[in-house]
Parts: C-alpha cells; sequence; structure tokens
C-alpha cells in the first residue's frame, strides 16, 4: 500500500463519527471503580496494620519503663517492722522509711486516678485498684509524688491512645505489682506481673 493511500486511510478513521458504545463505556467504567475499590481497600488495611503494630510496640515500651521505674522506687523502701507487726497507717497503709524523695519515716504508697485523687491505699494482702501510684508521707498532707509520672500515666500518639495503670499489694515481705496498657477502648495491648522485696528494717 502506497503511503498516499495510507495517509487517505488515516483521515477517514479520523473523521469517522464512530466511537464506543454505551455498554462499552459502561463496562469501562464498572471495571475502573472495581479497581479503584480494591486499591483503597487495600491501602486502608495496610495503614490500619501499621498503626495498630506502632501502637503495641508503644504500649510495650511504657509498661517495660514503668515498671522498670515502680520496681526501683518500691525496691529501694524500707517497711518498717516493728515487735514482728508492719508498721501501718490510719487507712492501714503500709509504713515505710523513705530516703529517696526525703519523706522520712511514715511514707507511703498511694493509688490516684488521672485527676490525682486517691483512690487507694497500698496494704497488706490487699488488692488495690488500679490507677497512677504515688508516694506521700504521714509527715505531709502534700505533695503525692508520681512514682509513675504524668507521662508515663497516658501517652498520646498520632491517632491513638494509650494508659497504663497499675494495682499493687504486700504480701509476703514484697509488694506484688500489676502493670497493664489499654487503648482508648479499654482494650489490654501489654501487661506485666513482677515482686518487687523492700528492705525490712527494725525487724524483731
Amino acid at each position: 500500500m502506497s503511503i498516499k493511500r495510507k495517509v487517505k486511510r488515516a483521515y477517514g478513521l479520523i473523521r469517522s463519527r464512530k466511537g464506543f458504545s454505551l455498554a462499552e463505556l459502561l463496562a469501562a467504567t464498572v471495571i475502573l471503580l472495581l479497581a479503584t475499590s480494591i486499591l483503597t481497600a487495600t491501602v486502608s488495611l495496610a495503614v490500619n496494620r501499621y498503626q495498630k503494630s506502632a501502637q503495641i510496640s508503644a504500649s510495650m515500651e511504657l509498661c517495660s519503663e514503668l515498671s522498670e521505674y515502680a520496681m526501683s522506687e518500691l525496691s529501694s523502701s524500707k517497711v518498717a517492722v516493728v515487735g514482728g507487726e508492719i508498721k501501718k497507717g490510719d487507712h492501714g497503709e503500709i509504713l515505710f522509711n523513705s530516703d529517696s524523695h526525703n519523706f522520712g519515716p511514715g511514707a507511703h504508697f498511694t493509688v490516684v486516678n488521672k485527676d490525682g485523687d486517691i483512690i487507694g491505699y497500698v496494704n497488706e494482702s490487699d488488692d488495690g485498684p488500679y490507677g497512677r501510684l504515688c508516694e506521700s508521707s504521714v509527715l505531709y498532707s502534700s505533695p503525692l509524688f508520681d512514682i509513675a509520672g504524668e507521662g508515663a500515666y497516658r501517652l498520646k500518639t498520632g491517632k491513638y491512645e494509650l494508659s497504663a495503670g497499675m494495682s499493687i499489694k504486700y504480701e509476703d515481705d514484697a509488694f506484688k505489682v500489676h502493670i497493664k496498657v489499654v487503648d482508648k477502648e479499654g482494650n489490654v495491648l501489654s501487661e506485666n506481673y513482677f515482686l518487687a522485696v523492700p528492705i525490712i528494717v527494725d525487724k524483731r
């Protein structure tokens, strides 16, 4: 076929009014919509999995840091055992001598809520409520020293929020601690159980 005939044929095709039928356009649109929806679902699933993984990782780190700090503080306390009996305060709380924060004799551990209100005292063989662990003293009405710290109790990162709660009791000459980290729906993401053995003083 000569070049002239090829050009003439191409020109004829260009001038042709024939196009896609309605059925072909609808089919192409449906295929495009399906492909877009599949791609969107795949990307959304990947993002959700990444956020969940990051949330669990942050909760494990928070639980670990809180456990190490609380264990250090509880282990450094010197529980007073006088005449074979553990010295206790007005609320049945275990009293100890505190050197780390200069509270002196009569210091004790309390559990407070997110507003800083006392919701429980660390008693012998008594499971306390979950909250933020603080140290105080019978010598002072305030302040409450945050063992966990406000930053350790609640953490907001991106689109998720974590809260760390601690339940503690004193039994068999040791503090039994349960720490859990939950998301904003209350689902437990990570938790830890440990014993912190304090220094016993005046045990006679």
